[in-house]
This record gives C-alpha cells, sequence and structure tokens, in this order.
C-alpha cells in the first residue's frame, strides 16, 4: 500500500479492475491520448485447458489488447509489451497480432528484473505466487504509418512539422524523475495508473497486469509523475 500511497500523493490517478480488453471505452480512459501504454507478462490463466486452447486464448487476450490500446495511443506513441521468450512462448507470435492491428515492431529489449526495484511478479493462476520472470523480453510497437515516415523524412529546417522527435520538450531533473520513476515502478500488479507532465502535456498509462512501468524510457522522456 505504501507505494500505492506514494503514488496517489504524488498527483497519480490509480484504476482498479480495469478490463484491458475493453478498456477504450473505460469512462475514465476513453478519449485520453497516451504516449505509452504497458502491460507486462499479459496471461489469461486456466492452467487445466489444453495447450493449443490456452494459446489460442492468450493470443486473443494480447489481439484485444492491442486493438484497444491503439484507440489510446498518441500517433506517436508506443505499445510496450512484456514477455517471456522462451520457446513455448514465441509461439504467441506478438509481431503477427501487432500487424493484425496495422501495429509495426519497433524493437525488442531484454527484461532485467533488477532495473525495477520493488517489481512483485504474480502468476495469472495459483493465488499469490511469483514466477520466474527469465528469459523475458520488452516488445515495443508503433503505428507503421508514422514509423515510416520517421524513416524517410529528415528532420530539416523546411521540415520541422514532420520531424518525430521530443527536441522541444523541457528537461526535469534527473533526480526528481529517478524518484518518481522508481515510485512507479514499485506499484502494486494491478493498477492502471495516468500520469501527466505539467510542461510538456504528455500522458503515460500502465494497464492492469502483472508489472508495472519501463523505467528506463520514462527517464529518457523525462516524464514526471504530475496528473
Amino acid at each position: 500500500m505504501s507505494n500505492i500511497n506514494h503514488l496517489k500523493n504524488n498527483g497519480c490517478t490509480i484504476l482498479h479492475e480495469v478490463d484491458a480488453t475493453i478498456m477504450a471505452s473505460h469512462p475514465v480512459l476513453s478519449g485520453l491520448k497516451f504516449d505509452r501504454i504497458i502491460y507486462n507478462f499479459p496471461l489469461v490463466g486456466f492452467s487445466d485447458k489444453s495447450k493449443k486452447t490456452q494459446l489460442k486464448r492468450n493470443r486473443n487476450l494480447v489481439l484485444k489488447f492491442m486493438k484497444n490500446a491503439k484507440e489510446l495511443m498518441k500517433e506517436d506513441g508506443e505499445i510496450h509489451i512484456t514477455h517471456k521468450s522462451s520457446t513455448c512462448y514465441r509461439e504467441w507470435n506478438l509481431e503477427n497480432l501487432a500487424k493484425q492491428n496495422h501495429l509495426k515492431l519497433i524493437e525488442e529489449v531484454e527484461f532485467k528484473l533488477w532495473h525495477y526495484p520493488g517489481y512483485n511478479n504474480k502468476y495469472g493462476f495459483g493465488g499469490n505466487k511469483n514466477f520466474d520472470c527469465y528469459p523475458s523480453k520488452t516488445y515495443k510497437f508503433g503505428l507503421k504509418d508514422v514509423l515510416a515516415l520517421a524513416a524517410i523524412v529528415p528532420c530539416g529546417a523546411n521540415q520541422e512539422n514532420l520531424c518525430i522527435t521530443d527536441q522541444n520538450k523541457p528537461k526535469a531533473s534527473p533526480q526528481k524523475n529517478a524518484l518518481e520513476t522508481n515510485a512507479l515502478h514499485r506499484a502494486g500488479t494491478s493498477e492502471t495508473i495516468i500520469c501527466e507532465d505539467e510542461r510538456s502535456g504528455k500522458n503515460v498509462t500502465v494497464s492492469p497486469s502483472h508489472g508495472t512501468m519501463e523505467g528506463r524510457r520514462l527517464m529518457e522522456l523525462n516524464m514526471q509523475v504530475v496528473w
């Protein structure tokens, strides 16, 4: 609870029991646009079902999440999914699910638990147990059209309006960013968190999941926990 209280004290809005497959129609989230929407270790559970059935249900979960996240994402925003990268989990084929939603893989990075102080993952089934999150990766997706534009249009004086950059965003104190980012990492595992930088107007949300924010990216964006 101390982590949740820390977030509330810093002006965060925390939402519980949000269905990630229909979150675009949520009364609080609907109509908002976010820079990063993050889902760590999505899993439907149902350990008593066949492997084929579990695979189908999990792929459907991610597919619906991506569809809703795309509606809530800014044009140059990103969807991050942290996922086990061992053989059986690669059968989920996240990149294929992204293509079905007209999203493209930007990059994939190794998930390192020690980057997230206080992180406490949970099984999708089996009560309050933790699971071994290695090996895992965070997959980052963006809109295909925007990525294509960023690849072919150079940033120059005559094309400034086409440049996808954060060059004009005010810089924030690194010390405060580190404090607030760590606070986000230590949040509980079933909350949706909405944050906004008052100066740049940028928003970030974390969907209901078994995890919280991808901190190094937030540090790069100089995000603060203010609402």
